[in-house]
């Protein structure tokens, strides 16, 4: 599978200023998200109790089983109601003869509906013996409310955001036009309006002015899992929003040039029952290093390295033949920008 995922945000707002060191803010989010899915399953195995056995040739060989299946239980529902009719012509039909009869009929008729409905599920399965495709665009627009204080005390500062949830119903445009029998390509069904709010989020923060170059900051963000709304209702399967921890420090070597360096912790509080293949996320630490030259009153230039160090979430299946996955991922990031202050 291959996927992109793009988000671009507009934010307005205003600051009103109470007192010299009282500031409040009140603003509006926008958000456009676009992203495409390419995908392919092919290979598919199915595990027989001879071994392994490729799809395709497995429902051919399960649909003849089936269909001969069906031809001798309608050939011998023949001969039983042949042998029932002989009984009623006879007026014999209190006999246990014929009660057996009745009985094996009865029995017949239960294993043909079974053999059929069998039938009409590998039917239905046959548009997958060659594998499946898929090509999906989505699209979106979001709006959120954003407001913020901030409070200077002395050599410190206080901070604090609230982002409110921004409900995203991402719109799809795609090569599947029917449900699919495997759940996770429903989510990318043509025409389907899929659940992918943005949560809210409250984050604060504190600065310490150790000296005029020298400045310590503490954060801390969380999410609002619980209250958004994803796809299936999967933030049901979470046991709580995301909590996010940061420090860092910042430096004026000169007064062109600052430097900068910083640290997050991540924690997510994930089940089981959540993860997938599809998508998921772990719990992670981030530490991270920059800098930013003033090359006049007007420009200034800025460059940061950061890289994530993800765990391992490890989950094995509950039932038989048991499964273990471990999900993981890397990350590393380099930024370059250019401030212009007018």
């Amino acid at each position: 599978m291959q996927g992109r995922q793009y988000y671009f945000g507009v934010q307005l707002g205003a600051a009103y200023k109470i007192t010299p060191d009282l500031s409040v803010y009140g603003g509006l989010r926008f958000l456009y998200g676009t992203a495409t899915y390419k995908a392919k399953i092919s290979n598919i195995m199915v595990k027989t109790a001879g071994g392994y056995q490729e799809f395709g040739s497995f429902l051919q060989s399960a649909t003849a089983m089936v269909d001969g299946g069906i031809t001798t239980v309608n050939d011998n529902l023949t001969l039983v109601n042949a042998g029932m009719a002989q009984y009623e012509a006879a007026g014999a039909t209190a006999l246990p003869q014929y009660q057996e009869l009745v009985a094996t009929k009865a029995y017949l008729e239960g294993s043909l509906a079974t053999l059929q409905g069998t039938n009409e599920s590998l039917n239905s399965l046959q548009k997958y013996s060659e594998g499946v495709n898929l090509l999906c665009n989505q699209w979106s627009v979001g709006i959120a409310p954003v407001i913020g204080v901030d409070w200077r005390v002395g050599q410190f500062n206080f901070a604090a955001k609230y982002e409110f949830k921004t409900q995203i119903r991402m719109e799809n445009e795609s090569t599947v036009n029917k449900a699919s029998e495997i759940p996770a390509v429903n989510k990318f069904r043509d025409g389907e309006k899929v659940n992918e709010d943005m949560p809210a989020q409250l984050a604060v923060g504190a600065m310490w002015n150790i000296t005029d170059a020298v400045r310590l900051n503490l954060g801390y963000h969380h999410f609002y899992d619980k209250n958004a709304r994803w796809y299936n209702d999967s933030q049901e399967l979470l046991d709580g929003g995301t909590n996010e921890y940061l420090a860092g420090a910042e430096w004026d070597v000169t007064k062109k040039l600052t430097i900068s360096t910083g640290g997050q912790i991540t924690r997510y509080q994930l089940t089981d029952a959540y993860m997938n293949d599809m998508s998921f996320v772990v719990n992670s630490f981030s530490f991270g290093l920059g800098f930013n030259y003033k090359v006049s009153d007007i420009v200034s230039l800025k460059a940061a390295y950061f890289q994530t160090n993800y765990d391992d979430y490890k989950r094995v299946s509950s039932i038989e033949p048991l499964v273990s996955d471990t999900f993981t991922r890397t990350n590393r990031v380099l930024g370059i920008g250019c401030e212009l202050n007018f």
